[in-house]
This record gives C-alpha cells, structure tokens and sequence, in this order.
C-alpha cells in the first residue's frame, strides 16, 4: 500500500502551530502567484503564433497539405492543454463549498463512462453500502473539483483495465468519521517504485501524459480534508479516497 502522508502531518503541525501556518500560507500564495504569472506569460506569445498559423492556412489554404503542418497545430494544442492543467493544479484549494449528492454524481459518470468500457469489453460497477447514503447524498464539497476528482480516477482505471476486465466504484462508511470511496479495476499491476512517485507532479508512464493527473486529485482533496492512497496487487489496483465527515 501507498499513502504517502506528508501532506497530511504538515497540515497536522499547521493546525497547532500557527505561525508555521502563517509562513506555509504565504509561501503557497508566492507560489501560486509564480505559478500564474508564469502560465500567463506563456500563453500570450503562444495564443499570437497559433493566431498567425490560422491566419497563413485562411490566406494559404494549400499550406494545411505541407507535411508535418497538422502536427504543429496538434503540438500547439498540446502546449494549450498543459497550460490549462496547470492552472487547475494551482487553483486546487480555491473551493466553492455546498452540499452534493455525491452518489448521484457517481451515478452519472458511471453511465458517462460506458462507451469506454464497451470497447473493452469491460464491466463499470457502482455499489454504495445502505449505512453510507445519507451522508453520501449530501456531502459539502466543491461539486466541479470533487467530479474531477472521479473524472482523473476512472479516466486511468479505464486505460488500465484489461480486456474483459472490471473496474468498481464502491462506497462505505470506514468509521462514524469517515466516508470511503474506491476506485479499483483488473489489470497491469502498478509497481512499488511507481508507486512511490505517482502522486508527484510531472512524473507519468504515459506516452502522452503530463503528470499532473493524480497530483490535482490528492491536491484537491487535501483541500477538502480528504486524503488518498494507492494498493495495487496482481489482481487488482484501488485508489482510495478518505473523506471526513
């Protein structure tokens, strides 16, 4: 099992010390305001070159059949998408709290997710123990960030699942203080040294990956006091979410 809890006995001294919580908090706002302006400084020399392309293939219509030109469209994309998550990473802690049927929402992108599983051959399945409802369907979180949350989680257990596999949603209350859900699927076994990395920035298997997937899900949950790890087996791998009540 992984759980890498850093994260989570830093906001344990910040919450007795508070003039540690105090320096934490502006070196976060520093660096989420480094992070910004860095992102904005990119992407308005970018926005200009992928304006004048579009401007030469309006003038130059023959120019889309010269070879590699949809490719650099396509890079520019890319380099557009990676500003974009980045800016979701640095906005992870700004939330917007109200309740949330959570189950509901559970609900939806199972159905959502389907087609996916279909090319597989795969099965998705949902099922969310009695005892956990009422605090499930009305669970105060941030409705867009936690949805992204499930979002990046089932998105990887797709990729990950074998032919002919499973991937399972299940719900249950771990204690009279703590709400558990997990996302598991059949398939390739996540390895011990990955898994010491996974929720690190940047780092990715993935040929098209940016890595900063499973770092905006743990972020977004520390956000909301939740934690996440990881157990991966033969078998099986389950990320599994922790949420206070």
């Amino acid at each position: 099992m992984y759980h890498n809890n850093t994260d989570e006995k830093l906001q344990q001294l910040c919450e007795t010390n508070q003039e540690l919580n105090k320096l934490i908090k502006e070196y976060e706002e520093e660096n989420k305001f480094l992070l910004s302006q860095i992102t904005h400084e990119i992407r308005n020399p970018l926005t200009l070159i992928y304006s004048t392309l579009q401007l030469i293939e309006h003038k130059n219509p023959d120019v889309a059949q010269i070879t590699y030109w949809s490719n650099l469209k396509d890079d520019m994309k890319d380099v557009f998408s990676l500003l974009d998550q980045l800016s979701e990473y640095n906005h992870c802690d700004t939330l917007s709290i109200a309740n949330v049927d959570l189950e509901a929402m559970l609900k939806d992108l199972s159905v959502s997710f389907q087609p996916y599983m279909t090319d597989k051959e795969a099965s998705l399945k949902l099922s969310v123990a009695p005892d956990c409802k009422p605090v499930l369907c009305t669970y105060p979180c941030d409705k867009t960030k936690m949805k992204q949350v499930f979002v990046n989680l089932l998105k990887n257990a797709v990729e990950a699942v074998d032919q002919c596999g499973t991937i399972e949603i299940a719900c249950s209350m771990a204690s009279a203080s703590s709400l558990t859900i997990s996302v598991s699927n059949t398939g390739t076994t996540i390895s011990d040294e990955e898994l010491e990395r996974i929720f690190l920035p940047f780092v990715t298997t993935k040929s098209t990956g940016s890595g900063l997937g499973l770092p905006t899900v743990k972020r977004i949950l520390l956000s909301h006091n939740a934690s996440i790890d990881v157990v991966s087996s033969e078998n099986k791998t389950a990320f599994r979410i922790s949420l206070p009540i």
